[in-house]
Parts: C-alpha cells; sequence; structure tokens
C-alpha cells in the first residue's frame, strides 16, 4: 500500500512539474539576469558602483529596457545636469497608469542604487515642455 502512495505523489509531483514547466517562468524586470555581462551577476556582499557618466547611465538602463520594450514603451536619457538625471517614457510606458511606479521603484532606484553619485532622477514630460512652449510664445 505505501509503494502505490509513493507512485501516487510521484505521478503528482511530476504533473506538478510539468504545468509549471507549461506556463513559463514568471520573471520580475528587478531580478538578477543572470547573463556574465549584466551589471546584476554578483554575489550579494559584492557592491558595483559605477561613475555618473552617459554611458554608464545608458548601461543601467539597458539592464532594465527589455522589460519596457515587452510592453511597448522604453526610456530614453534627456540630460544629465550634475547629480540630477533626467529621463523621458517612451511609447506605451509615456501614458500607461502604472508609469509612476515604473519610474521611481524601477529606473530612479536602480540608477541611485549603481550610480551613487546621483541625487536625483527626474521624468521629463515633452508634451507639457511642449504645451508650456507654445503658451510662452503665444503670449509674447
Amino acid at each position: 500500500m505505501t509503494q502505490a502512495t509513493s507512485f501516487v505523489e510521484e505521478d503528482k509531483e511530476e504533473e506538478e512539474a510539468a504545468y509549471a514547466a507549461s506556463q513559463g517562468e514568471i520573471v520580475s524586470p528587478f531580478a538578477k539576469l543572470g547573463a556574465t555581462d549584466k551589471l546584476d551577476d554578483r554575489d550579494e556582499d559584492d557592491e558595483i558602483f559605477l561613475p555618473l557618466t552617459y554611458e554608464n547611465v545608458e548601461k543601467v538602463l539597458d539592464e532594465l529596457r527589455p522589460y519596457l520594450i515587452a510592453d511597448g514603451g522604453n526610456v530614453s536619457v534627456t540630460q544629465i545636469d550634475g547629480p540630477v538625471v533626467h529621463l523621458e517614457l517612451q511609447g506605451a510606458c509615456g501614458s500607461c497608469p502604472s508609469s509612476a511606479m515604473t519610474f521611481k521603484m524601477g529606473l530612479e532606484r536602480k540608477l541611485m542604487e549603481v550610480i551613487p553619485e546621483i541625487q536625483e532622477v527626474v521624468q521629463v514630460l515633452l508634451l507639457l515642455c511642449f504645451a508650456s512652449e507654445l503658451l510662452v510664445n503665444y503670449l509674447q
């Protein structure tokens, strides 16, 4: 009787494993990516800090871009003004209701973690910039 029970348990485990494999793995955009050339391929005790340069900001953003692109968006660096980095969310990310959370908890957090010189990350809304420029020109 115990042998029959163990066969049933093994079958159940195999079915659960097959079901999990067929559903695909859910991957957090903030989880370790696992490739050797990625910033997150390090032990928890290892800390990688990069100096604040345009190239390093792009390097960090390149780690997160695949997740934005998968949802129909992207991000671009519009300006680096001292310790302040200005980013623009593009495509679907620019108008998504969750863009504030993506910006703060994803992009800003990762940039400030890897590049400690950054004091602030600002979201640039080009539509508002364009509208304010039109208003100024109209009033002149």
